[in-house]
């Protein structure tokens, strides 16, 4: 009996080694893609270079940029450069803290904090065809 517990925790470890995810993040670092977070009526395309990462409103054509500083392989960090002066007030001296949690082939599910907020939203940016 002892042996088989053994056997079943063992091949139940193996098996969490084999089949976990690893997140490759590499190829989300630029690109196009689209948020659509239909809870919050939101609809953003988003561009991304190197250390620029641009979003446009779908619905308003407003434009808000943002410095971005990757952190690690799945963390990068947003500070707003323009957009509107609501916005820019909002974002003024904080910095936005993303994560990616989880990626598909065509996108990722990311979390966001902003920097002095204890609230932790999550969302899904698609890639739009490049």
């Amino acid at each position: 009996m002892k042996t088989t517990v053994i056997l079943f925790s063992a091949l139940i470890l193996i098996s969490g080694c084999i089949f976990s995810q690893k997140n490759d993040c590499s190829s989300f670092k630029k690109g196009k893609f689209e948020l659509i977070d239909e809870q919050h009526s939101l609809h953003y395309l988003v561009e991304r270079d190197d250390s620029i990462q641009t979003e446009t409103n779908v619905k308003t054509g407003q434009i808000s940029s943002f410095k971005i500083k990757w952190l690690n392989k799945c963390e990068y960090q947003l500070e707003m450069i323009s957009g509107s002066n609501q916005a820019m007030e909002f974002y003024k001296g904080k910095k936005l803290i993303v994560n990616i949690v989880e990626t598909y082939p065509d996108g990722y599910k990311f979390s966001t904090q902003l920097e002095g907020d204890e609230r932790i939203r999550y969302q899904t940016l698609r890639r739009v065809n490049k």
